[in-house]
């Protein structure tokens, strides 16, 4: 290359690179507007056919209802249910299409309005028609309630056509202008790089007519290339045609062991030996393909990079051919890295999916387990006649798998709340033989059907720690369930807690399977179980000492499993900060309350179920129980009877428990009345959101008929 060339050929390179980005900017920036006018003129047609679907649902709705007016024919109702089924699923559809636009999104909620007063009008006329025959059902028709709500649906909807109409006009004329200006900007570019092309290669050709320039030039690029590969972050090995080293850089010295300037001239097999990580086979070189075949070779999966030193490291990546100006082979290039952190990260991914579809399956087993004597237990009632023998008898068995079901789920919550350092403490000074009897009380159950003899020793004296009580109970549960499930049928379990110091120390001990020693810091990992023969009898989510040691390590405390090994029997230790005094113990209230007297009831639930089986458990105590299975019709129904107290779904269709609950409060004689949330949300944000739509109570299914009373026989 000539000076002249070496001077101007940075800021050609400059100016290339300028225009070159500059088209490519306008491009990008007409497409994205292209795509965006496009995409907006599908957005709005979606939006008019939503628009449509509502009104034609609405209009559906008003002819069967006349054609059953007029008629009283059943039949004529078919496309009012279909379309009061669909319409509420149109007008969601409707609101998540507008959401990018607030004044469409504004319209949305006045639409839903007219669509629920024209199907109250249609579902009283229906309702009248069906008492008190045609003539009063065109009474109320005549009364306009229907025509006028279909007008405004009529006006709302037409607006909103309007307006998305306007915006698929300016959209099309955004996208003819993007187009065009797309096209201008492609059809620049490419002239713009043909000239730039030409202008170029008349200048190479110039310069390359010296050769001493030439000469220059070709040093330089081997330095460069040379300073390339020492500056690159993967391991980079050369070699000549020969296969022979030329030069690695500082990472390859580092995983190869050997250093540039000893390993140049040698074989590369010498310097680069690989081995198949499984079989131990050696590797065919890739670099020696690519001199043989002229092309990138990829690395065999499983390589083993075995160092001079005799270090072992996984590696990947390829080889490719070197070739001079002429296209003739030169040499090989071996690049690779060192992959021991991924190949660690797989197999932690590995290990993870195998934990999780374990536990998947045996979060089945353990769902099953309960339901199949739930579904015998039911069974045997159909068959027994009303024997009270088999009913009190199946009573037991259904507590017992209903508390088990519950006990799974409340693990799986709190397991989901440790997960988001959402688990809260409710601390007061607590006695631990109270939480200690607390848990034998819970655990008695499994204790008595694995025929365990269980032994306490307890001090004699109080022992405070500032815990919540609950918690704390639930971590001893877990513990004596764990003990009685890895412990043989008629084995010894032994809980002491005792003073050690500063720290209260609790101990549960078991002379059951025990563990190897390899197992006891992985017994408290999520979804951890030993592989054991009467541990896959037992069942378990894996989750309850992960539970355990959470709660404990919240507490400020620790807690520990030891074991002499298999078939030795296992001992953990809860250790905790004990309290300095025993004063700052609280008496503890007796809880008694009266029997609530007979209350007017309004149970308003979609799964039938679930309502009619309360609505007939609150009848057998003396209340007076209504039952609705929407929230449109419970708010009519309240209206009507009055209730002192409504239990409420919060999951019902067209109207959910917390839009009913604010309505009632609305009315005057909804201010006092005590709503209840029954539902199977029990999130701490669920309870909040039920507070302020005006509930005076939040309760999650099952709840227990004690719990219930209680709530029914408070005063105000």
């Amino acid at each position: 290359m000539n000076r002249a060339f070496e001077k101007k050929y940075p800021i050609g390179i400059a100016v290339v690179v300028a225009i070159i980005l500059a088209n490519t900017a306008l491009s990008y920036r007409n497409t994205v507007q292209l795509y965006a006018a496009a995409d907006g003129v599908a957005h709005s047609e979606q939006v008019q056919v939503a628009l449509k679907q509502v009104l034609t649902s609405a209009a559906e709705a008003e002819a069967s209802q006349r054609g059953y007016v007029i008629t009283g024919n059943e039949r004529y109702l078919e496309p009012f249910r279909a379309a009061e089924q669909r319409i509420d699923a149109e007008v969601s559809t409707l609101a998540q299409l507008t959401r990018d636009n607030a004044e469409q999104e504004a319209e949305v909620p006045r639409a839903q309005r007219f669509v629920v007063q024209k199907l109250d009008e249609l579902r009283l006329t229906i309702a009248v028609r069906k008492e008190n025959g045609s003539d009063a059902a065109n009474a109320i028709v005549l009364t306009d309630r229907g025509r006028l709500a279909m007008d405004s649906l009529h006006a709302v909807v037409s607006r909103m056509e309007r307006r998305e109409q306007t915006m698929i006009a300016l959209r099309a004329a955004e996208y003819t202008r993007s187009r065009d200006w797309a096209v201008s900007a492609g059809l620049a570019a490419g002239f713009t790089a043909l000239f730039l092309v030409t202008a170029f290669v008349t200048m190479q050709q110039r310069a390359f007519r010296s050769r001493t320039i030439a000469a220059d030039a070709l040093f330089e690029q081997k330095e460069l290339f040379r300073t390339t590969l020492a500056s690159i972050g993967d391991a980079v090995i050369s070699t000549d045609r020969g296969a022979r080293v030329t030069f690695l850089n500082p990472v390859a010295e580092a995983l190869t062991g050997w250093r540039s300037s000893d390993a140049e001239g040698e074989p590369l097999a010498s310097v680069f030996e690989i081995v198949n990580e499984e079989t131990r086979a050696p590797v065919q070189n890739p670099a020696l393909r690519a001199l043989r075949d002229g092309a990138v070779v990829a690395l065999q999966n499983h390589t083993v990079l075995v160092a001079k030193s005799g270090t072992e490291t996984p590696i990947d990546d390829s080889a490719a051919p070197i070739r001079d100006a002429h296209g003739m082979m030169t040499g090989a290039v071996l690049i690779f890295r060192d992959i021991t952190e991924r190949k660690a990260a797989e197999r932690a991914l590995r290990d993870a999916d195998r934990k999780k579809d374990e536990f998947l399956a045996v979060l089945a087993h353990e769902l099953r387990n309960p339901l199949a004597p739930m579904r015998n237990a039911l069974e045997m009632v159909r068959l027994s006649a009303d024997d009270p023998t088999v009913i009190g008898s199946v009573r037991g068995t259904m507590e017992r798998q209903v508390d088990h079901m519950v006990r799974l789920t409340d693990d799986l919550l709190d397991v989901s709340r440790i997960t988001r350092n959402r688990l809260e403490l409710r601390r007061k000074p607590v006695d631990l033989s109270a939480v200690v009897h607390r848990a034998m009380e819970s655990s008695d159950p499994i204790l008595k059907e694995r025929r365990h003899s269980v032994s306490l020793a307890l001090p004699s004296t109080p022992l405070v720690v500032d815990a919540d009580e609950s918690r704390l109970a639930q971590v001893l549960y877990n513990l004596l369930g764990n003990a009685a499930k890895y412990t043989h049928p008629g084995g010894r379990i032994h809980v002491r807690a005792m003073r050690e110091g500063l720290d209260a120390i609790i101990t549960v001990s078991d002379n059951g399977i025990g563990m190897a020693r390899e197992h006891l810091r992985s017994v408290f990992e999520m979804f951890t179980q030993v592989d054991s023969s009467l541990e896959r009898s037992q069942g378990g989510l894996g989750i309850g000492l992960t539970l355990s040691r959470r709660i404990v390590e919240l507490h400020g405390g620790t807690i520990e499993a030891a074991s002499e090994g298999t078939g030795k029997g296992s001992t953990f230790t809860v250790r905790l900060r004990a309290a300095e005094s025993s004063s700052l113990l609280e008496p503890t209230p007796a809880r008694t309350f009266a029997l609530p007297k007979g209350r007017r009831i309004l149970i308003a639930d979609d799964n039938r179920d679930s309502a009619d089986t309360l609505a007939t458990m609150l009848q057998m105590v003396g209340h007076d129980v209504r039952v609705c299975y929407d929230g449109v019709n419970a708010l009519t129904q309240a209206e009507l009877f009055r209730p002192e107290v409504m239990l409420l779904d919060i999951g019902m269709p067209v109207l959910n428990g917390l839009e009913l609950a604010s309505r009632i409060r609305e009315r005057s004689w909804g201010v006092q009345m005590r709503l209840i949330a029954l539902t199977g949300w029990g999130q701490p944000e669920d309870i909040r959101r039920s507070q302020q739509a005006g509930f005076n109570h939040h309760l999650v299914k099952p709840v227990e008929l004690s719990r219930l009373q209680e709530l029914l026989g408070a005063e105000g």
